[in-house]
């Protein structure tokens, strides 16, 4: 979603194979674009990698998420594990741009509404809720309520900045800040989700996790879903009882749920604005914020039955 890195070169890659061991003439074919990164499958000689290449411009401390992974590691999470250098750095410095390389997990994104898959999904968030929280994460969203003010006096954006205001007030009213707080994904979102048939693989992409209220990334996963085919509440139900398999919503997180889905996709909407309209205006995806601004509207309305 946006890194617009050139791919590496020749000379990119054999600094990369030498680096890392990989034999002589890796292959590479390109995946996707993240919010900081473009990735590759980058094929050696024995097995397959991932590949993330950043221009240095966008938001994710390269530091950051080597230790959100290797503290996800160190606590058994599937996730993808990060592979170091021959001289044991989980970084590369390729002159302007940074090299990471993790495992690499067979499967594909999540990209329909599976009540199965959405038990899974709740299921590993659970687990992961369980882990102790790292040192040094971030105690607030990367584009949560506290960087909503970012668009307040932007000039030619007062129509989306009052919709953010707005909702800013009415989840302000609707979140308790006594409501359980742990170590999260943030971004739970159906791209972030590996699957098999019907079988979860891993949950990826940690660069924005931190140390939040729980039931964020319940809210993240049920608005990122509600893209999918056949999306209705029965798979908002499925990812909750999924979830309380391994830990009990309080009576209050229940209450909650809804406000936290149109928390999750406000600050979805919020990003993709940002990101979009203010900062890429040239982007294919410049309008894509309406889609999931709608879901927050939606479910402020109506709460989960707005699914059907």
């Amino acid at each position: 979603m946006g890194a617009r890195v050139e791919p590496p070169d020749a000379a990119v890659v054999a600094r990369l194979a030498a680096a890392y061991g990989l034999g002589p003439t890796p292959g590479f074919r390109y995946i996707t674009d993240g919010q900081s990164f473009a990735s590759y499958v980058l094929t050696a000689e024995s097995e397959d990698y991932v590949l993330s290449l950043s221009d240095g411009h966008g938001d994710t401390d390269i530091g950051y998420l080597v230790a959100m992974l290797r503290h996800l590691e160190a606590h058994g999470f599937p996730t993808s594990r990060m592979v170091p250098t021959r001289d044991g750095a989980y970084a590369l410095d390729l002159g302007g741009r940074t090299a990471i390389v993790k495992t690499y997990i067979a499967g594909r994104t999540m990209a329909r509404a599976v009540p199965a898959l959405a038990s899974a999904l709740g299921r590993e968030l659970a687990a992961l809720h369980a882990i102790p929280v790292p040192d040094g994460s971030a105690r607030r969203h990367a584009y949560g309520i506290e960087c909503f003010g970012e668009l307040a006096e932007a000039t030619g954006h007062e129509t989306f900045a009052g919709w953010l205001a707005a909702k800013t007030d009415w989840i302000g009213a609707a979140l308790s800040p006594r409501l359980p707080r742990g170590f999260i994904h943030s971004d739970a979102f159906p791209d972030n989700v590996l699957v098999s048939g019907n079988r979860l693989r891993a949950i990826i992409d940690f660069e924005h996790a931190c140390d939040y209220y729980l039931a964020f990334d319940l809210g993240m996963a049920i608005a990122g879903m509600a893209r999918l085919p056949g999306f209705a509440t029965r798979h908002a139900e499925a990812l909750v009882a999924g979830y309380e398999e391994r830990r009990a919503l309080s009576g209050e997180e229940r209450a909650a749920l809804p406000a936290f889905v149109v928390y999750a996709a406000t600050a979805t909407a919020f990003w993709r604005y940002r990101q979009y309209e203010v900062r890429k205006r040239s982007s294919p995806q410049q309008r894509s914020w309406k889609e999931i601004a709608a879901v927050a509207d939606g479910v402020q309305r109506k709460g989960l039955a707005f699914f059907g």
